[in-house]
């Protein structure tokens, strides 16, 4: 009973410590790719499921965090609080089984299991919470992209705790524990395939810890071990599924547009470093979870002598060395750390994805040997009469709630993720993009409804455009402030002018720095070629259009544009050029004709002319209802063939 209530109250206070996430909204950092834009996932028909169970959408295969996802859409629709409730109760109830995996384990490990049942549960729970309400799972629990942290999370503690169960038992209820482990692995693995590395975290636990091993590793094999090859041989039912999602991870990821970085772009001796660093930052920010932030970013290229990865090294060296000290006194020391990087080695930066150097979800699974180890020390800290220390860690543990409350508030909305980003690294430009796009968004909306409260966010938008000029703004940066004057040029006529030519410099700017960036970003030119054309510039709005023109060839928009801009440039000829590329793409597009009319209009062929305006008006009737033209364009269009008719 007793251990029950600590399981409950493990699963009570993750619940409060990441309550404010109940509150949250679809996040612009891949809530909007995933569920917002994304409509595919949303039901659980026979077709959606198989989706689920055949997709790589957006790079992980996570069958089972989908199919909880659609049971969401059908609760909740598209109301994001719902997927958060849902996260965070995923959450606690693996924090729930956390404690009954580290209950487990300190029941079975000498001499921890000599103390009393009391302390047992104490420790365990210690341990829970060591885990499941620190501040570095808020990236798991407060996004709803991560889904798959939580649920394989949960799954991952069941497998634990089986496991665990199954060394201890005997005869059938021997062999039922174990396929219950099974079970419950391959579950963990359907939801986000990271915890592969699990058999080799498993041979650890049973040489260094459990003591199943008959040789003298650990120091502290029992009378009753087994050789290593039985161990070993009793993971393969483990590491065939492991094998399995390993391959189908990579092969997620090699579909995915974000492909894995190359030896020869990403050098091994970077990604040594780069891993050394990760067993670093995850372990520092357990015992300092200050400044977390979405992305610290993959520095290119990677500096070995800066001093944080100096600094990374030399920790790393100095606890493996202090970790092999030790081995024989404190076997569990060595354990735990070594666990900790195997299940950390898929997402330290040996096999690089993304342009991240570390990322806080990816402690998730690998800090779970971490907080056993702490629950442990402090019940063997409480067995040597030192309960003062167990007094200590167990206060320290609560005082992870209200720090995960604080951090689960970041994760609350656009503006809070990145205006925390901003403050933690002021010259961090994608950053100050983020959040520039954070005001934007609202701000656009609002423009017809509440004119007074866009201009605000806007403004807002402009001032952190201007912390991030200091910077050295990237292309997407001045687009962005191109597209706030152009805004604000529509709701405030009095300034048009002034907000126009401001846009056009932005403009100007971010096309050429698209162009040193070597990344050609979209939004450079379209807002240049835009605001050449309000500004009665057609002739410089050309090569914005014609470099959109050449980046999608086969979209006859940016076709049809060019060639508008190409007509109102004096370029008649040329426009034609254009519409005989882009007609065929659109053969019934009332619009690719009237200006195929225009441009014959302009040379005087007026028969030529004549026809695309009547052929115009035949696709402009065509249409359905919906996507009818303007009739007044309609109407313009009829009357300029009947005035080229009676010339």
């Amino acid at each position: 009973m007793r251990a029950v209530l600590c399981a409950l109250l493990v699963a009570v206070l993750t619940t409060i410590a990441f309550q404010p996430a109940f509150d949250g909204q679809w996040l612009h950092w891949d809530d909007d790719k995933n569920f917002v834009e994304f409509e595919t996932w949303r039901g659980l028909s026979l077709e959606h499921v198989k989706w689920m169970f055949t997709t790589f959408h957006q790079g992980p295969y996570q069958p089972l965090s989908w199919l909880t996802l659609g049971i969401d859409h059908a609760l909740w629709g598209m109301d994001p609080r719902g997927y958060h409730v849902t996260n965070v109760l995923i959450h606690a109830a693996a924090g729930a089984a956390f404690f009954a995996c580290a209950r487990a384990l300190f029941g079975q490990v000498r001499p921890l299991a000599q103390s009393r049942p009391w302390m047992i549960d104490a420790a365990a729970l210690v341990a829970a919470l060591a885990f499941a309400a620190h501040p570095l799972r808020t990236e798991s629990v407060a996004w709803v992209t991560e889904r798959r942290d939580v649920l394989s999370g949960l799954f991952f503690a069941l497998c634990l705790w089986m496991y665990l169960r199954f060394t201890a038992s005997t005869g059938r209820a021997r062999t039922r524990r174990l396929v219950w482990a099974l079970v419950f692995y391959v579950a963990s693995l359907l939801s986000k395939g990271l915890g592969f590395p699990l058999p080799l975290a498993l041979l650890v636990l049973d040489t260094l810890v459990l003591g199943r091993w008959n040789g003298t590793l650990s120091g502290a094999a029992s009378a009753a071990g087994v050789s290593f090859v039985a161990l070993a041989r009793e993971k393969i039912p483990f590491l065939i599924p492991a094998v399995l999602a390993a391959v189908v991870a990579w092969i997620g990821q090699r579909t995915h547009t974000t492909v894995m970085l190359t030896l020869d772009s990403y050098p091994f001796d970077s990604r040594l470093v780069q891993s050394c660093y990760s067993l670093f930052f995850y372990a520092w920010k357990t015992l300092w979870p200050a400044d977390l932030i979405p992305l610290v970013p993959l520095p290119h290229p990677l500096v070995a002598g800066e001093p944080r990865f100096v600094i990374a090294v030399v920790a790393v060296l100095a606890t493996a060395a202090l970790a092999w000290i030790v081995r024989r006194r404190a076997p569990a020391v060595g354990a735990a750390l070594l666990a900790y990087a195997i299940l950390l080695a898929p997402v330290s930066g040996l096999t690089q994805t993304g342009p991240q150097l570390v990322a806080d979800r990816y402690s998730y699974l690998p800090c779970m040997p971490l907080a056993l180890l702490f629950g442990g020390a402090l019940l063997f800290a409480a067995r040597a009469q030192r309960t003062w220390l167990f007094a200590a860690g167990l206060a320290l543990t609560l005082v992870l709630v209200p720090l995960s409350r604080a951090q689960a508030r970041v994760w609350r909305d656009d503006v809070s993720l990145w205006t925390k980003t901003c403050a933690v690294r002021p010259d961090d430009a994608p950053a100050f993009r983020n959040l520039m796009l954070a005001y934007m968004r609202p701000a656009e909306a609002r423009m017809d409804t509440d004119p007074a409260g866009a201009i605000s966010l806007f403004e807002a938008g402009l001032e952190v455009g201007a912390r991030c000029l200091a910077a050295g703004p990237d292309a997407g940066t001045l687009a962005n402030l191109s597209s706030i004057h152009n805004s604000l040029a529509t709701i405030q006529p009095e300034r048009e002018r002034e907000h126009l030519e401001s846009a056009l410099g932005f403009a100007r700017r971010a096309v050429q720095r698209s162009f040193e960036e070597k990344k050609h970003t979209p939004a450079a030119f379209k807002n240049h070629a835009w605001t050449a054309v309000r500004l009665n510039l057609p002739k410089e709005a050309v090569s914005s259009y014609a470099w959109l023109a050449d980046a999608a060839p086969d979209d006859p928009g940016a076709l049809l544009s060019l060639a508008q801009v190409m007509v109102m440039a004096e370029r008649p000829r040329d426009a034609l050029a254009v519409l005989e590329v882009g007609i065929p793409l659109a053969p019934d597009a009332p619009r690719m004709w009237a200006l195929k009319g225009e441009a014959h209009r302009a040379l005087d062929e007026n028969a030529d002319a004549i026809a695309a305006y009547e052929r115009a008006i035949r696709c402009a009737a065509a249409l359905p209802a919906e996507q009818a033209e303007n009739p007044e364009e309609v109407q313009n269009w009829r009357a300029l063939a009947e005035a080229l008719k009676q010339k």
